[in-house]
């Protein structure tokens, strides 16, 4: 399960993505659509935490996502 919650990314003076609230529930498939530069990549980049600059928590099988260990870190990033 995925839970995110209140998250804000930016870059400089661009909010990306602002004040996001998403669960997705176990064995749930879910796609990200949307327009060009709407924050699907980053939402994904910080889903892996290869973008850190955020504020919010998200949540990935009721753990913090940034207490994850790298070995964890990798196996998630390969499920994602």
């Amino acid at each position: 399960m995925i839970t995110i919650r209140n998250l804000t990314v930016g870059f400089g003076q661009q909010t990306v993505l602002k004040n996001l609230q998403l669960t997705v529930q176990k064995k749930e498939a879910v796609g990200i659509l949307g327009a060009s530069g709407c924050g699907k990549t980053t939402l994904l980049q910080v889903l892996t935490r290869l973008n850190k600059q955020c504020t919010g928590t998200v949540e990935v099988m009721e753990k913090d996502l940034r207490t994850y260990t790298r070995k964890a870190l990798a196996t998630l990033q390969q499920l994602i």
